[in-house]
């Protein structure tokens, strides 16, 4: 059994004899082939990978400059926008002085104003009292004359009856 169990064993195991120099050779060759293939392919795939990059660099390059000129732009805008803001804000602060002032002016103009109303009414007020006392003096002056003239009669009757009365 022994002997049966050693043949059986010698059958079950495959003979390993190594290949023949011409296939291991022929195998080298298919082998060295498809390595090469291989190695065109990965170079091949690493040209358009370091391509993509080269563009993605670029791109990312121009990007980085179109940013860097916005943002000098930007800088010149905010810059000219304070320039401006605060000129504005001088001017904003000269024409509120000048309201202040222009105000202060009309209270002064009012209250002038309000001084020379007093004095135009107090000059109508004395205009009235200066024409009702002119009319009041025509009216004695005419009474006055009115007067004379009586006495100036009653005076020329008096002297026409003296000159009479002693001839």
């Amino acid at each position: 059994m022994a002997q049966w169990r050693a043949h059986r064993a010698d059958k079950s195991t495959p003979l390993r004899e190594p290949a023949p120099p011409l296939v291991m050779e022929r195998l080298a060759e298919v082998g060295a082939d498809i390595w090469a293939a291989a190695l065109d392919l990965a170079n091949a795939r690493l040209n358009s990978e370091r391509e993509a990059l080269e563009v993605a660099r670029a791109e990312l390059e121009a990007s980085r400059l179109e940013a860097a000129q916005l943002a000098d732009q930007l800088t010149v805008e905010v810059d000219d926008a304070k320039t401006r803001l605060e000129a504005l804000t001088a001017s904003e602060n000269a024409l509120q002085a000048q309201l202040g002032e222009l105000k202060q002016a009309l209270a002064a103009e009012k209250a002038a104003s309000k001084v020379l109303g007093r004095d135009l009414d107090q000059a109508r007020d004395a205009a009235a009292t200066a024409r009702e006392q002119g009319i009041k003096a025509r009216e004695e002056l005419a009474e006055m004359r009115g007067k004379l003239q009586t006495l100036q009669q009653q005076n020329a009757a008096l002297l026409g009856r003296l000159p009479t009365a002693g001839k």
